[in-house]
């Protein structure tokens, strides 16, 4: 039987702390030629202002094989859309049967989130308290939630060309991270 798990069930059981633990052990296998990740295959839609993407990939120390399914649609936001939505298929590595098919875009935000929470732990300083972020979206909420995951955070700063996103941003994440988060000038 094939698990389905949406947003809310990924929202209930994944941390970002765990997330940065997997992208730092895939990283190792890319490294190591563990990994098979393959460039993904595209189709650009430009009347349509996107694109979608297929991309497999197979860890092989942890026994991983998935597909994730992608899309990128510009004009999404004016339609009070995500630009980015995904789908993933896990499969058996061993016989290639699908196991689950998950709501990728969260798990997709929190993937890029956690990238910048493994450049943080080996490129920031240890003693480092304060962020800055630019931008207001998705992304830039799962980064200063992997920064913190990782360092001390005591404060954080946020950019935007939009000053009410920026506001918006600052509100919701100082409240979900409990730090002071202040929307900066330029």
């Amino acid at each position: 039987m094939v698990l389905v798990l949406s947003r809310s069930d990924l929202e209930k059981i994944l941390t970002m702390k765990d997330v940065i633990e997997v992208v730092e052990k895939a990283f190792l296998e890319l490294q190591k030629g563990t990994a098979i990740l393959p460039m993904r295959a595209t189709i650009t839609l430009t009347e349509k202002h996107g694109w979608m993407g297929v991309m497999p990939a197979y860890l092989g120390e942890m026994g991983s094989l998935s597909t994730k399914i992608v899309t990128v649609f510009e004009k999404n936001l004016e339609k009070n859309l995500p630009t980015i939505m995904a789908t993933i298929l896990l499969n058996d590595p061993e016989t290639g049967a699908p196991l689950a098919i998950m709501e990728g875009t969260f798990i997709t935000a929190m993937r890029t989130g956690a990238v910048c929470g493994v450049a943080t732990k080996y490129l920031a300083r240890k003693d480092s308290r304060t962020v800055g972020i630019f931008g207001a979206g998705v992304q830039a909420r799962t980064q200063l939630m992997a920064a913190c995951a990782v360092r001390d955070i005591e404060k954080a700063f946020v950019y935007d060309i939009f000053k009410d996103r920026a506001k918006t941003f600052a509100e919701e994440m100082s409240k979900k991270l409990g730090i002071p988060v202040e929307v900066s000038e330029p």
